[in-house]
């Protein structure tokens, strides 16, 4: 079995180390006792969303010798405005630059991710929607190999 570990380290803000000792934190807003000097969690799972799908469908990208480009993916989402505020919806919308990636790629690449190998998508209800957009950046920067 794989262990997180939270550690108390402010009035509301835990810091979270992984089993490799990476390590982030987690706070509030101070109308409910933070400082605000970490991240939200319940941000945390767009965010996890989003990695967990993106690390592989570049992956799954190099072997379809795809690149190189840059992505970026920002994630718009949606939950209940009563507590607990269950997540309803997340909008992930892809930004690739870079002449050598076929968008269609890009597409089949993010589909078999999230479908095949994604545990976080694989672990989210049934009830909740996950949308892809793609769109190609204008070229502006020395590209990442």
């Amino acid at each position: 079995m794989n262990r997180v570990t939270l550690e108390k380290t402010g009035p509301r803000q835990f810091t979270g180390t992984d089993e490799r000792h990476k390590t982030f934190t987690m706070d509030i807003a101070p109308e409910f006792g933070g400082q605000w000097d970490g991240l939200k969690p319940s941000e945390l799972l767009p965010f996890c969303l989003a990695g967990c799908i993106a690390v592989t469908a570049v992956g799954i990208l190099e072997k379809m010798r795809q690149g190189p480009f840059d992505l970026s993916v920002d994630v718009d989402f949606e939950h209940d405005e009563a507590p607990p505020k269950a997540f309803k919806k997340f909008k992930l919308t892809w930004t690739y630059r870079g002449a050598n990636l076929d968008p269609a790629k890009l597409k089949q690449a993010i589909e078999t991710s999230e479908q095949k190998y994604c545990s976080v998508s694989a672990s989210l209800r049934d009830d909740i929607v996950v949308e892809h957009h793609i769109r190609q950046a204008l070229p502006a920067r020395t590209l990442a190999t």
